[in-house]
């Protein structure tokens, strides 16, 4: 499309190709399309294209292209033999706190593991805290700090499902100035891209580090900003720096 051509390019896809394939857009072959190499050079593309980005204005438009990316990405992979598991239902114990919850109209409802009741009752107690420190005065969770929530809910014992559930059950903050949407999506946008960079190799090398806050300098994030969210996306993904 016309208003991809940036991205094409960037990509280097060549000008030739008006229309680019699945393989295109991901730059592999039918040969080498396996699910690993998939998840791998969807990966590839979308550092690429953050690695290049010019501003912060252009961070809705990477946005909406990664979202094309992702689109190949799945065509690739929608096979006849693709087992997709079925939704989960939510566990007894869980409607159940919910349903209280609701009636309540307290905070979101906690879900647990199975146990004896002093040990729900504790866990319920000490994710009830966590909680209560993450979250505004007002009971919303924003976005960028819903990763790191998660984490902690994670160590704490929670299994994964039950964080989402919980999750799902925090308000969000509402809508801000258009300045201030603009500075968080920015944000956001490194946050994802210090992710991707951990995920690639679970280490974040000198080289590496220079070439984010590069990128942190073209959203106007400050280099202390950006060094501090390195260190939080490290911790909560389980990263840790080379030893160069």
């Amino acid at each position: 499309m016309l208003q991809w051509t940036v991205f094409y390019k960037i990509l280097g896809i060549p000008d030739s190709v008006d229309e680019p394939t699945p393989y295109d857009l991901l730059g592999i072959t039918p040969r080498a399309c396996t699910k690993e190499a998939v998840s791998m050079a969807l990966t590839e593309r979308k550092q690429q294209l953050r690695q290049n980005v010019p501003g912060p204005q252009f961070i809705p438009m990477i946005v909406a292209f990664e979202k094309e990316l992702d689109a190949a990405a799945e065509s690739l992979l929608e096979t006849p033999t693709v087992i997709r598991k079925k939704p989960e239902k939510q566990s007894s114990l869980i409607q159940s706190i919910s349903q209280e919850q609701e009636m309540k109209h307290q905070q979101p409802a906690v879900a647990v593991q199975q146990g004896s009741p002093n040990d729900r009752g504790n866990l319920i107690n000490q994710v009830r805290d966590e909680l209560s420190r993450a979250t505004n005065s007002d009971g919303t969770l924003c976005d960028e700090h819903r990763a790191t929530l998660a984490a902690r809910l994670r160590n704490m014992g929670l299994g994964q499902r039950d964080i989402e559930q919980l999750l799902v059950r925090i308000p969000r903050p509402a809508p801000i100035s258009k300045s201030k949407q603009t500075d968080n999506e920015a944000r956001e946008f490194f946050a994802d891209a210090v992710d991707m960079a951990i995920e690639s190799g679970n280490v974040i090398s000198d080289d590496e580090e220079k070439r984010l806050t590069e990128m942190a300098g073209k959203l106007s994030i400050s280099e202390d900003s950006a060094l501090a969210t390195i260190e939080d996306r490290l911790e909560v993904k389980g990263g840790a720096r080379s030893a160069e």
